[in-house]
């Protein structure tokens, strides 16, 4: 999860500013992804934490 959160930052970042609204949208695309992943690693330390 973390390499795939770490994976779709840098894709976004890399599209966040362009002039070109196609890419603008795959930065939108790479947001949702990141905020869904870090949703489910924390859902996962949530359930599977032992302290």
């Amino acid at each position: 999860m973390i390499a795939s959160y770490k994976t779709e930052v840098a894709s976004y970042d890399q599209y966040k500013f362009r002039d070109n609204e196609e890419k603008q949208s795959w930065a939108e695309q790479a947001k949702i992804r990141v905020n869904r992943t870090g949703n489910s690693y924390n859902e996962y330390i949530l359930k599977n934490s032992y302290i």
